[in-house]
């Protein structure tokens, strides 16, 4: 993986998608770091979805925390964008001035 820059990183996405159906326990996770919404965009954790959802019930319960904190971490950044929205509409409302 290349590092694009500070928050983003470049993924292989049929890297990902093997080291995701890896049987080994540390490749997965590894996978699912690199498609948390923290460290990249969030059109790649929407591109693997289903196969995140699946590892939300893995039998490694580490595998299974990871996958349940880039749900969190999604949420979260969902939550994000929107309250910043909401702020910016509230502070322009705020500064309106009549004619």
């Amino acid at each position: 993986m290349k590092s694009r820059d500070k928050h983003c990183t470049i993924v292989d996405a049929d890297s990902i998608r093997e080291q995701l159906a890896s049987a080994d326990d540390e490749e997965r996770i590894k996978a699912l770091h690199a498609l948390c919404p923290c460290q990249n965009d969030r059109e790649l954790f929407e591109m693997f979805s289903s196969a995140l959802k699946a590892l939300t019930k893995d039998k490694n319960p580490k595998v299974k925390a990871v996958a349940l904190h880039i749900f969190e971490d999604a949420m979260l950044h969902q939550n994000d964008g929107y309250l910043q929205a909401m702020g910016k509409q509230e502070q322009e409302t705020l500064t309106y001035q009549r004619p």
